[in-house]
């Protein structure tokens, strides 16, 4: 994990975390938006998915859960597979309850377009949701999400 202050980082965290707060809509708030509102945040986040280099990426998922979570919604968004393993990986190693449950959330935005998810991405998710089943298990609820 980089240090919070890291001078690289900050930038990025000014640049694609903080705007809006939006790492405080991705995930159950996204889905709870107006249909204006909604188009406006999506249009940003595509936009942002689109400019952020490969190697900012990389940066923010070594940030703060608030820089992960960013990253994994701009791969997402952006379609881009090379990240599909990392940001898997570091949502079942999080110690965070229920962290998964993010990642079900954005999974169906991690397939590439109009490409076959394969057989690594169709893996995690199971052992995602396998996760997530045991957590919520736990708290007496239910699992939205791919089955």
């Amino acid at each position: 994990m980089r240090d919070p202050e890291d001078p690289e980082l900050l930038a990025l965290v000014h640049r694609y975390v903080l705007p809006g707060r939006r790492y405080l809509k991705l995930g159950g708030p996204l889905l709870r938006m107006e249909e204006d509102e909604y188009g406006r945040f999506l249009r940003a986040l595509r936009e942002d998915a689109g400019a952020v280099s490969a190697e900012e990426i990389g940066v923010l998922l070594e940030g703060g859960w608030r820089e992960r979570r960013t990253a994994a919604w701009l791969v997402a968004v952006g379609g881009r597979t090379e990240f599909r393993e990392r940001v898997g990986g570091l949502l079942l190693e999080s110690e965070v309850c229920c962290a998964g449950l993010e990642w079900l959330r954005t999974a169906p935005h991690m397939r590439h377009r109009g490409g076959d998810p394969g057989p690594g991405y169709l893996s995690l998710v199971r052992r995602l949701r396998a996760v997530v089943e045991e957590c919520a298990a736990g708290v007496g609820g239910g699992v939205p999400g791919p089955a």
